[in-house]
Parts: C-alpha cells; sequence; structure tokens
C-alpha cells in the first residue's frame, strides 16, 4: 500500500505536534510547581523563571536540530514511528538552526544571569539566608 506524500506530511506535523506540546506541557508542570514554592516565600520574579525554562527548551529544540550526530543518535536509539518523523522533520531545519543555536544560547544565558540575580536579591529565599 503507497501512502501518498501529504499523508507523510500530515503523520509528520502531527508527531512534531505532539512532541512540542508533551513537552511544553511537561515544562508548565514544572513551572507550576516552582511558582508554588516562590508564592511561599513572596517571590515575584515568575516570569523570569518561565522565560528561562522556555529558553532552555528552544536551546535544546535547536541544538538537536543543528546537530549533524542526531540523525545517527535517533538510528542508534532505535525510534521508529511518530518518534522518528518528528525528529526527521527537526533535522531539516538544520541550517536555520546553525544559526539560531548561538543566539537562543545567549539568550538563555542573558535571562539565567538575570534569575540568578532575582534570587539574590530576594531576601525571602531560604537558600541565600545565612542562618543555616
Amino acid at each position: 500500500m503507497l501512502i501518498r506524500p501529504e499523508r507523510q506530511l500530515a503523520h509528520a506535523a502531527l508527531a512534531v505536534i505532539a512532541g512540542l506540546w508533551n513537552a511544553e506541557h511537561t515544562l508548565m508542570q514544572r513551572y507550576g510547581i516552582t511558582r508554588i514554592y516562590g508564592r511561599k516565600v513572596a517571590d515575584d520574579h515568575g516570569r523570569v523563571e518561565k522565560l528561562m525554562l522556555f529558553s532552555w527548551l528552544l536551546l535544546a529544540l535547536v541544538w538537536t536540530a543543528a546537530d549533524r550526530a542526531t540523525p545517527a543518535r535517533v538510528e542508534e536509539a532505535g525510534l521508529r514511528g511518530h518518534n522518528r518523523e518528528g525528529i526527521d522533520v527537526l533535522t531539516r531545519f538544520r541550517t536555520p538552526a546553525l544559526v539560531l543555536v548561538p543566539i537562543v544560547a545567549t539568550a538563555s544565558l542573558v535571562i539565567m544571569v538575570r534569575w540568578i540575580r532575582a534570587e539574590r536579591r530576594h531576601s525571602g529565599n531560604p537558600a541565600s539566608s545565612s542562618n543555616r
């Protein structure tokens, strides 16, 4: 049975969308947990935390797309089906990803530094208190 090209594209797009949704959903669950604890100590830098977490996700995504070894690693891991299709679609964007990696890495680093500074300034942070 032959599968039409538009059918293959639909499956690949579905795999990419499902993978991104899964990653975003998991990330937002982690963010929710950090905000629960943040509110308990009255910190107000949740926006920077969210930006930092999403910058890390974006960095992982563009790094994976840019890495020349990704297809071999996928082959070695034995991924098949929709997972494999999603990675194949991602690696097709290798050239733009090569340009984006340093930009996203720099932005991630800047955001992380902002978050660290906010954490250090926050007086309610038990990790920064001197009464240990």
